[in-house]
């Protein structure tokens, strides 16, 4: 049974998504490991982790003929992205990684968990869902959500900070949670408690935090990026902010269940973690999404977005998602003479955009990716 809360999360959803036409949507199958269409790109990025041939120091888990030994846990930390410098954990750098037996093992359990259904809907803070449910009714008045948002002091701080941040700011901040719902507005008001919310439930993952800050720094630019585009792709801004912002929704899930199996911190490696969002991450993200009874486009976008060409019912929204991801993913690498030498997107072509519209584009993904950041940081400061 879903709790209460969630349930208001879900009607809340449903009432924004309830525009669109439902249709049947096809279940979304598991996507395994396999070369990416994109073409690889070199990256000067944090180095991979060196091999070692040294014999493995685990009696437990002897080392395979031929395979190489898990680099320790300083070299490890050196696979983890820098400010800036993101090594994105479904690239073919992280996945190809080896793997050991244990890891191999948990790798399976996840596999198998996931075809049993297995695994628990994440519940978001209880003040955030009835602040989006009254923001989502006409009748409500400001000091209404005031008075809920005063309940949560880590919400209603963060809200103050996201209010003041380069996505919102004047020149006259606010000091005040009246001020910062008018200065967002109500309709915005909704999609970032959503989001902020979000973020309180990915860092709650123990000692997978990197991951979790990755994960969270995605899902958050793919939003904004995607809301910056869409006009240009012809959709709709609040709902492919919504759609960016959830696209990605079953690595939540993911990392709980690597939460709960992994015992030993030196399995919690870049190439596990990476390996199970790539394998994963659409299917639980679909199951996930019919969980909490959203609309058929938003199952179907969480299901199958990178090979948004099969998504036959709702492509064009799973290209720009798309797009937006891969976006992030080359803008995040940190090299500027790589993100400006490419312009040739499959999404693009499939959406139609000529050359200028491409251009513009590329150009406003920046403009959104690098407000977005600079207003993380400012926030982290």
């Amino acid at each position: 049974m879903l709790s209460k809360f969630v349930q208001m999360l879900l009607g809340w959803i449903t009432r924004f998504a309830s525009s669109f036409d439902r249709q049947p949507v096809a279940r979304a199958k598991p996507r395994k490991a396999k070369p990416r269409k994109a073409k690889p790109r070199p990256r000067q990025s944090t180095p991979a982790a060196p091999n070692r041939t040294e014999p493995d120091a685990d009696p437990e888990h002897p080392k395979e003929e031929g395979a190489q030994v898990e680099p320790s846990t300083e070299v490890e930390a050196l696979a983890m992205p820098e400010p800036g410098r993101e090594i994105p954990l479904e690239s073919d750098q992280v996945t190809t990684g080896p793997l050991r037996t244990r890891q191999r093992q948990i790798l399976d359990r996840i596999g198998e968990r996931i075809e049993r259904g297995q695994f628990n809907l994440p519940h978001l803070p209880s003040t955030s869902m009835v602040v989006m449910d009254l923001a989502a009714n006409p009748s409500s008045e400001i000091p209404e959500i005031v008075q809920s948002l005063s309940t949560d002091p880590v919400l209603s701080t963060r809200l103050l900070r996201m209010a003041n941040s380069a996505l919102y700011a004047t020149q006259e901040p606010v000091e005040t949670l009246h001020e910062a719902i008018m200065r967002v507005g109500m309709r915005e008001l909704r999609s970032l408690i959503l989001a902020l919310s979000m973020r309180q439930v990915i860092f709650r993952k123990g000692n997978l935090t990197s991951y979790a800050e990755e994960t969270w720094r995605q899902a958050y630019s793919v939003a904004v990026i995607c809301r910056s585009i869409s006009e240009k792709c012809g959709m709709p801004s609040d709902k492919m902010f919504l759609l960016g912002l959830l696209h990605d929704v079953g690595k939540i899930a993911l990392l709980s269940m690597l939460q709960k199996e992994i015992k030993e911190a030196s399995d919690a490696t870049p190439t596990l973690v990476g390996r199970a969002f790539l394998e994963y991450h659409e299917s639980v993200g679909a199951l996930m999404a019919e969980g909490w009874k959203l609309s058929d486009e938003f199952i179907s976008v969480a299901g199958c977005h990178h090979d948004f060409e099969s998504n036959k019912l709702y492509s064009r929204s799973a290209a720009v998602v798309s797009l937006a991801h891969r976006l992030d993913m080359n803008l995040s690498g940190g090299d500027a003479g790589i993100y400006w030498s490419e312009t040739s997107y499959p999404e693009m072509e499939y959406l139609g955009l000529n050359p200028d519209a491409q251009r513009d584009v590329i150009e406003t993904a920046h403009v959104a990716f690098t407000t977005n950041r600079d207003g993380e940081q400012g926030e982290a400061a």
